[in-house]
């Protein structure tokens, strides 16, 4: 009879129950009620837990969504392949999206945002309440490079228009999750779109457009 020594067995243990297929059901809110948009988001949300999952190193089995259209609401069943990855997932996906706009400022006080070998940054009070939508575009050939357009809410676009007329030539930061992910000069008027350039290709553009719109239009709530 062949015999395996306890620490081995448990080991072995450890790894079967990783590799457990695991099953995850969020209730989803959404603050838009225009059915096209959370048509758009649905379909944006399997491409984040496709990306994140990958980043996790596990994969996505199985991804249902049944919507309560009267109460526009969703519950989304997503099954992983595997228990650790899926954790890390839910963490990820519950914890509440975070974005600012922020300012360059010469002398850091106290609630800047250090950024090493960039600067500090000061807060602005813009924030995800104040976007409305986010798009991201591949430019024409030959350089096919990455587009974002950052559409803003009637509410937010005064706040963007004065931070322009107010910081006019210094750089901003769109800070996702307290990082920096963008640094814009300010040399053109505002127009209630804010245009970032020159992405190293269209697909980081389109991923960060997701990431946006499923973070500041939907909240995921683990059932």
């Amino acid at each position: 009879m062949k015999k395996i020594l306890a620490p081995v067995l448990f080991a072995l243990l450890l790894t079967a129950c990783g590799n457990t297929p695991t099953e995850l059901t969020y209730h989803v809110t959404f603050d838009t009620e225009d059915a096209g948009r959370m048509t758009d988001l649905s379909l944006a949300t399997r491409h984040v837990i496709e990306r994140r999952l990958a980043r996790l190193e596990g994969n996505l089995i199985d991804y249902d969504i049944d919507y309560d259209q009267e109460a526009k609401v969703a519950t989304i069943g997503v099954k992983v392949d595997n228990a650790p990855a899926a954790e890390k997932l839910n963490v990820e996906m519950t914890t509440p999206f975070i974005f600012e706009v922020r300012y360059l400022v010469k002398e850091a006080q106290e609630g800047d945002i250090d950024v090493k070998g960039v600067g500090s940054f000061r807060e602005t009070g813009i924030g995800k309440q104040d976007v409305d939508w986010v798009v991201g575009q591949t430019t024409d050939p030959p350089l096919n490079r990455g587009r974002v357009l950052i559409g803003f809410t009637d509410n937010g676009a005064p706040k963007v228009q004065t931070l322009f007329e107010e910081q006019a030539d210094n750089t901003i930061g769109l800070f996702v999750r307290n990082r920096l992910t963008a640094a814009v000069k300010i040399s053109d008027d505002f127009e209630k779109v804010l245009v970032i350039e020159g992405l190293p290709s269209g697909e980081i553009a389109k991923v960060f457009a997701d990431d946006m719109n499923v973070g500041i239009h939907m909240t995921f709530t683990q059932q």
